[in-house]
């Protein structure tokens, strides 16, 4: 058993990636192209020396509600949806991107706290931190369905799979949950590794990389973030392999309007498939960043 004290990730390369990309290189080491469209197959099981180190390269910076406690994201017909989570304020919206205006929007009771949410068909979906349900929408109106769905233990990200027809699941541990979009049973659980490790067990600025927060579906990738860190974690969905880790540290300019504390919040990845860009924000950020992804190298050898 290798103790947690001991498993430190490189938090200076990462913050750090322009000075030490030089240095993480190696004749074998041969960085993943951010743009790659092979599909993943059974033969095709990544290498777990080859994790990626990437940065948010930034196209765009649109306002986002500095009130909003930002808990799901997703880009639906041109729009943003959006859950806003903490109890007594919980909501759901419909957002447009570029300004940052709501034109939509559901209030929850003053019980509810808001988690991650997914569109499947006709319905969007949204958990719950601790209330273990999952209300239903109709996605277009913001119309609250009748019948909830059940789960056991604590809601956190959601994303759904249309690859595959599954919902894939966070709950605060290391392993991301796949679940059935009807009845909301397991399927599956997948423990998430970084080079052959336990995610909880990898540590970085003083945080366990384990507490998997939103999530995105991309192919066959899984974008995660970090609670109360400013890292993405890319995760093969087969596998639970982390081929990348996005440092998301300098996307707030020095300047920007936010309580300190509020700049390790970052929490919500869209992914905008017809430019092939992704839209990323904060709980409390004034900001939504539209995105590429920026290779810097491979992260060294932890073992």
């Amino acid at each position: 058993m290798i103790a947690r004290s001991k498993i430190v990730l490189y938090t200076a390369l990462i913050f750090l990636l322009l000075t030490f990309t030089a240095a993480a290189q190696t004749s074998t080491s041969t960085p993943i192209a951010p743009d790659s469209t092979a599909e993943a197959t059974p033969e095709a099981t990544p290498d777990p020396s080859q994790v990626e180190l990437l940065t948010p390269e930034i196209i765009s910076t649109y306002p986002h509600d500095p009130k909003a406690w930002t808990e799901g994201l997703l880009l639906q017909d041109g729009y943003l949806y959006e859950s806003v989570g903490e109890t007594g304020h919980s909501s759901v919206r419909k957002v447009e991107p570029t300004s940052g205006e709501v034109v939509q929007q559901f209030d929850m009771g003053a019980d509810d706290y808001a988690e991650g949410i997914a569109i499947v068909g006709d319905r969007l979906l949204q958990m719950t931190y601790k209330q273990e349900i999952v209300y239903q929408y109709d996605w277009k109106t913001l119309k609250q369905l009748p019948g909830t769905l059940k789960y056991q233990g604590e809601g956190w990200g959601l994303t759904y799979d249309a690859d595959e027809d599954v919902l894939w699941m966070s709950n605060g541990e290391p392993a991301l949950f796949k679940r059935d979009p009807k009845t909301f049973d397991i399927i599956s659980r997948i423990p998430v590794t970084l080079q052959g490790l336990p995610i909880d067990t990898v540590v970085a600025g003083g945080r366990s990389l384990g507490d998997l927060n939103e999530l995105e579906v991309v192919g066959s990738d899984i974008y995660a973030n970090i609670w109360l860190a400013t890292f993405i974690l890319r995760i093969d969905k087969e596998t639970g392999i982390v081929t990348g880790i996005i440092d998301g540290s300098k996307l707030l300019p020095p300047d920007a309007p936010i309580q300190a504390d509020a700049r390790q919040y970052l929490n919500g990845i869209a992914y905008n498939a017809e430019k092939d860009t992704f839209l990323i924000t904060g709980k409390y950020w004034p900001y939504t960043f539209e995105v590429k992804w920026k290779s810097e190298g491979i992260l060294p050898a932890m073992k």
